[in-house]
Parts: C-alpha cells; structure tokens; sequence
C-alpha cells in the first residue's frame, strides 16, 4: 500500500480514537440520552396522533427537535421550514392546530419578502393559507446567498429525494431518512466536529448530524451519517466532510453500545436487536466539482464494529439536485 494511503488510514484510526476518547472522558451524555430515549419512547403514539391532524404543504416541511419530542404529551411543537430555513411554528395543544411566526417575522421579510405575520392562528384560517399559498407560490429562492443557508437548502432538497416512496422516481434508492413519527427529524450529538477546527465536546450545544438514514435493504440496512455541503473545492474537499461523518458516527456507535442502545435502535426504525457486529456508513454529499472516491467503501474499525465510508455527489443549481453519483 503506498505510504499516502498508509497515512490516510492512520489519520481515520486517529479521528475515530480522538471521538471515542472524548465520549469517554465526558460521560455525562450517558443519563441525558437514556433520558432522551425513554421520553421519545413513550411520545411516539401522541406525536403520531397529532400529526395525523395536519398535512404537510411543500415545499414546506416539518421538523422535530429532541426536546419537543420528548415534551409532546403536553404540546406538540414542529418547526416550519422553507428551504431548510425556519419560518414558523406549529403547534398542536389537545386538539388545536395553530401556526405563529412570531419568532420569524423579521427574517422572512427579509430573506422571503414575506410580510404575512401570523400570531397563532388555526391551521385552517384564512391567514395561514395565505402563509402557505406565498411559498408555494414563490420562485425557489432567498434574497441572499449566505453559505449556510446554501447547505440548509441542499441538505432540505436531499431529504426530499430520500424521503421519496416510489423508487422509481428516486434519482438513489435503498435510503430513507429517519423520521420521528414521520416529521423530519435532526439527531443531536454532544460533541462539535466542524472542518478545520479541533472536535470538542459540547455537551448540550453539540453538533447535529445534517441527514441520519438507514441505507440498503433487509438485513443489509444500514444506520447513515451523511455530512452535506453546499460546495466541493479545495478548502472543503470530500474528505473534510467525510471526517466529520465518520466523527458522528462513532458517536451514534458509543450511543448504541449504552445500556440505552436498544431504545434508540427502535427509535432508528429496528425491530430486531442489535447486531453482534455493526456497520454504520460515513457519507460526504455535495457537488461533483471534485469527485473523490478514493476512499470508496473503505472500512475502519471501531471495537467489534466498524465505520463505511462512502461519498453522494451531485449537480447543483440552486434550486435542484441532479446526475447522482454514489458508492452506496
């Protein structure tokens, strides 16, 4: 094996030990998240039931956090996002559906020219069509080019085609998305891994996995950690990305092998029991500028278990994703 290569897996084995010690050395995320568990556990039938009161309007779409979650038996809150960005937020109390965009008003004139302002109001009101009738209406884009909102944008465009039931009008089969009760749903991690800076740990403040999936079919699933980015250059080349991946995916690793890992492999969509020995996927997923597959479905272990890596790469115009290219 030539000697950069040799280096190229020394330094995942180095990443992957960094993450593992730092989880290590920090247990405190051990109690929150059998906490988180136990609550989500118990919410699923209310979240579901509640949900089932509403439709989904795209090119709008709905979002849960850990915490509304697991505080869903007194109210259920979703986020309402356009193109990946926060616009308002839903509520259902009992059985009433209201929508605000208090906390967004400011922010969607400024980036939407959307000056509809709703105080929680019913689902069904006149005012709230309105709100929905304006994105639906308007030519997908903001009044900004701001590079995050660019990878909230691709990363709601990606979920979108994951999300998708028929495989014939799916440009990747074989993934979904793991949802919570069928809404969008963003899987926290404690711990900070970002391109160029050194990972941390970060307690509640972590770093969120941009798109958790299962991947494959039957008794090849697989759990997927898929990093997104907006651009595929030299400053941000596939294998940056690729490592935070690999970051989160020991962390959700460690979090299966807790005395609460069967509760959050049945909230990952399992029925079965763990695998004596896992395999979680690392995936980059951005434009094709820089194709890099060299590291295509190169395993690294983890204990008895181990890390895939694969990359997703694409076209992007600012408004669509096309021409995938993938090693899954």
């Amino acid at each position: 094996m030539p000697a950069k290569e040799i280096r190229h897996m020394m330094n995942i084995d180095v990443i992957i030990n960094e993450a593992q010690k730092l989880l290590s050395e920090n247990s405190e995320w051990l109690e929150r998240y059998n906490g988180y568990a136990e609550n989500l556990l118990a919410n699923l039938d209310v979240i579901k039931l509640n949900r089932s009161k509403f439709n989904e309007f795209p090119p709008l779409y709905f979002y849960i956090s850990t915490s509304n979650a697991k505080n869903a038996k007194l109210k259920l809150l979703l986020d309402v996002r356009y193109r990946g960005q926060s616009v308002a937020t839903l509520k259902v109390n009992k059985d009433i559906v209201t929508i605000s965009t208090k906390k967004q008003d400011d922010k969607n004139l400024r980036y939407f020219n959307c000056n509809i302002q709703l105080n929680d109001i019913a689902w069904q009101e006149t005012g709230a069509s309105e709100f929905r009738k304006f994105f639906k209406n308007r030519t997908y884009s903001r009044n900004d080019n701001n590079k995050k909102n660019e990878e909230h944008n691709v990363e709601n465009l990606l979920l979108s085609e994951f999300s998708k039931r028929n495989s014939k009008n799916k440009q990747i089969t074989g993934i979904q998305p793991i949802k919570i009760s069928g809404v969008r749903f963003g899987m926290p991690t404690p711990i900070s891994a970002s391109d160029h800076k050194e990972l941390t740990y970060a307690k509640h403040s972590g770093g969120g996995i941009d798109i958790f999936s299962r991947t494959g079919k039957g008794h090849a699933t697989y759990l997927t950690v898929i990093e997104v980015k907006d651009e595929n250059n030299s400053k941000e080349p596939p294998k940056d990305a690729l490592k935070q991946g690999i970051q989160y995916a020991v962390f959700i690793r460690e979090l299966l092998r807790s005395n609460c890992g069967k509760d959050w492999y049945k909230i990952f969509g399992f029925t079965g029991g763990i695998p004596k020995h896992l395999t979680i996927r690392a995936v980059c997923a951005m434009p094709d500028d820089n194709p890099d597959k060299s590291f295509e479905k190169q395993t690294y272990l983890i204990g008895d278990d181990k890390v895939e890596c694969h990359y997703i790469y694409f076209k992007y115009d600012g408004k669509q994703l096309t021409d995938f290219q993938t090693s899954l």
